[in-house]
């Protein structure tokens, strides 16, 4: 799948993306986010060198989804999967995740954490071999350790 860097032209797209109701119900809050909030942080955000954003393309060069990294105190990216709603359930995400770790640095450890009611995110990320590390009520902690590791 082909990426690209999102710029501040997108802030409108990646605002409809992240207050579209599936992506509110799976999201940490559950709530939708201000275009107050979302037009400070997100430019903030591109500037910031422990995020990572990539926007997914289309064969016709759309953007179809966006998969973002945090890199925190611990070296481990905290990873962010969203789609387009009119992408989903079109088998993208596996090849969108795929593709931005590795544009991203494949050999790093990645967390998610996971709604244990969204099945689809979970098959995906499996599938990008993450792993569960631990469960809660609600949300399950996936992480994929470093290829080297792995073998």
């Amino acid at each position: 799948m082909q990426l690209r860097k999102p710029t501040l032209d997108d802030l409108h797209l990646l605002f409809g993306w992240i207050n579209d109701p599936f992506t509110i119900r799976n999201s940490r809050s559950g709530k939708p986010v201000a275009w107050e909030t979302h037009s400070r942080w997100f430019p903030e955000k591109l500037l910031d060198q422990n995020y990572r954003f990539f926007v997914g393309l289309t064969d016709d060069e759309s953007p179809c989804g966006l998969v973002w990294f945090y890199k925190n105190a611990d070296g481990i990216f905290e990873t962010s999967l969203n789609l387009a709603s009119n992408w989903r359930g079109k088998h993208i995400s596996e090849p969108l995740l795929r593709s931005a770790i590795l544009r991203n640095d494949p050999d790093s450890v990645y967390s998610a954490e996971i709604h244990n009611s969204n099945v689809v995110a979970i098959k995906v990320f499996r599938k990008c071999g993450f792993k569960l590390a631990y469960t809660q009520p609600n949300i399950s902690t996936y992480v994929r350790i470093k290829k080297a590791e792995a073998s």
